[in-house]
């Protein structure tokens, strides 16, 4: 339907190019001139906006550590996050990660069911809560398993997006 509107608006403007084109043209060039600086607008208000948000979420700090002391045994990652920003934090989605000391790929992967903290965090607060040991990736073998326990894996946070208030 707004396929069909943008045609026939073409096709009016096309005719009206052809029987008066001086002014369709000083019309038409009005029009485009108001549509780009519009335009122009609302790209650089979301550059802004994404600097903004990038920023603020390097205020942000994560950290997490395999810790059945100060978890318990079935849920031995301790994931802290600290909110550094002026914003109140309601919310948080992300990745938790166990990689071997020295390795790119992961063994232990929360993956696609991202994990979600509802803990509200005001400026400058910060909260512990404890995880379950995500699942083994499908490709690793039993053998490197065996050689390298959760215990012993660096853990990490990876695709941390919080949702500010």
């Amino acid at each position: 339907m707004i396929a069909i509107a943008w045609l026939v608006g073409l096709a009016l403007f096309i005719a009206l190019l052809f029987n008066f084109p001086r002014r369709t043209s000083m019309i038409g060039g009005a029009v485009i001139g108001v549509v780009l600086l519009v335009l122009t607008g609302v790209l650089i208000y979301d550059y802004f906006e994404k600097q903004e948000e990038r920023a603020r979420l390097k205020q942000i700090n994560t950290m997490a550590v395999y810790s059945p002391e100060t978890c318990s045994s079935d849920k031995p990652i301790a994931l802290t996050i600290e909110n550094g920003t002026d914003k109140t934090v309601v919310q948080a989605s992300f990745i938790i990660q166990g990689l071997r000391t020295g390795y790119s790929n992961a063994l232990y992967d929360s993956g696609f069911a991202k994990l979600t903290s509802d803990k509200i965090l005001a400026p400058g607060e910060s909260h512990t809560s404890c995880w379950a040991v995500p699942k083994v990736i499908v490709s690793i073998a039993k053998s490197v398993l065996e050689e390298n326990p959760p215990e012993t894996l660096d853990w990490s946070i990876k695709n941390f997006i919080p949702v500010f208030e």
